[in-house]
């Protein structure tokens, strides 16, 4: 779920009623918070089935949930009633975050990137005679750079991807650190694999062309959990 509480996807909750033939007149599943009955749900009658919750359904992060499979009705004498099993959401937080730049305005203000076209590398290293935006790499300790951390947080994160794009490639450009080194981030790179969990990528953004007006540029974040689901 989000940190609002909400899922981020349909999410199936599987039973299996045993023995296989034992036939019930009406199966049901009974979601509690904090020992309430919140919602009855009717559910397949089949030995092996599944109820679906679906994306947008709300849990308060602040009560504790359990579910529980009922065969018949309430109060019936022949009612049977499985085990109460705790449900406990994950919040699954993917977020890009601009230095700088309060999440609750970004889409709103956004964030201004300095064009880089003073000499920060060739004070760091008097073998370079061009301008930062003519070099094809970048150095930690240029103040014209903006910077940026990518933060994965979510069960099914290992094995899936991620990938940061910009709209205009020929006015911004973005490197991402790994591993104590720095690489850029072109177009037509394939998406980052996630091999560890959780997951921060410090980001620079490099302004290398100026701008046709406020809000002209923007970045895309895109993650691929290892189930497919973006």
């Amino acid at each position: 779920m989000d940190e609002y509480g909400r899922l981020l996807r349909d999410t199936a909750f599987n039973y299996t009623i045993l023995p296989a033939e034992y036939v019930a007149g009406m199966a049901q599943v009974l979601i509690y918070s904090d020992g309430d009955l919140r919602e009855t749900i009717l559910a397949p009658l089949s030995a092996a089935s599944s109820v679906t919750l679906p994306a947008g359904y709300m849990f308060l992060p602040s009560r504790n949930y359990e579910i529980q499979l009922l065969l018949g009705n309430p109060g019936d004498v022949n009612a049977i009633y499985s085990d109460k099993i705790p449900i406990m959401p994950v919040v699954s937080k993917v977020d890009l975050h601009i230095d700088g730049l309060p999440d609750i305005v970004e889409d709103q203000i956004g964030a201004f990137v300095l064009l880089n076209n003073d000499y920060d590398e060739r004070d760091n290293d008097a073998s370079i005679t061009l301008l930062d935006i003519e070099t094809p790499g970048m150095i930690r300790s240029d103040d014209e750079l903006k910077r940026a951390w990518l933060h994965i947080d979510d069960a099914d994160m290992l094995g899936g991807s991620w990938q940061v794009r910009v709209n205009d490639p020929s006015q911004l450009r973005i490197y991402f650190e790994q591993g104590g080194e720095f690489f850029e981030m072109k177009p037509d790179d394939l998406p980052q694999l996630i091999t560890e969990s959780p997951l921060t990528i410090a980001l620079y953004l490099e302004g290398i062309a100026e701008s046709s007006g406020l809000h002209s540029n923007s970045l895309a974040l895109t993650y691929v959990s290892s189930r497919g689901v973006r």
